[in-house]
């Protein structure tokens, strides 16, 4: 049976369970048990939350494929959130304020928008970490 991804297509994924919900870039990485393993390159979550690449099983109506348009609104988003955490680090000017999740999170989603502003789909980010589908995004 044919699949509706090919393997390293880039993809707009709305990944929902009932405990959570991520909203990502990503690019199909394989295919097994009927799920697309799918490595997230981007998220609209940002800020604290994702702080690697994340490998995640999505079922195939939660991907698109991605438009032009889909990877300018996500570095748009990237920015929004580059820029949300640059602001709280201008805030916290006592470093026992900057927790090591702020920290990640600025080195993640710079990274992240750097490989979108390059359109390196291929680079890796240091740490990557699988998500099962009964687990939280986090």
């Amino acid at each position: 049976m044919p699949r509706a991804f090919k393997d390293y297509e880039i993809v707009i994924a709305k990944y929902c369970t009932r405990s959570n919900h991520i909203t990502f870039l990503g690019e199909v990485m394989g295919y097994d048990d009927k799920k697309y393993n799918v490595r997230t390159l981007a998220t609209t979550d940002g800020y604290y939350r994702v702080k690697q690449d994340l490998i995640i099983k999505c079922h195939v109506y939660e991907l698109q494929r991605a438009s032009q348009v889909d990877i300018d609104n996500m570095i748009h988003r990237q920015k929004s959130v580059l820029g949300g955490i640059m602001h709280d680090f201008k805030y916290y000017t006592n470093n026992h304020h900057r927790n090591d999740n702020m920290k990640k999170g600025l080195a993640y989603t710079s990274f992240a928008l750097q490989r979108l502003l390059d359109q390196d789909y291929k680079r890796r980010f240091v740490n990557t970490n699988s998500i099962e589908r009964n687990r939280y995004v986090y």
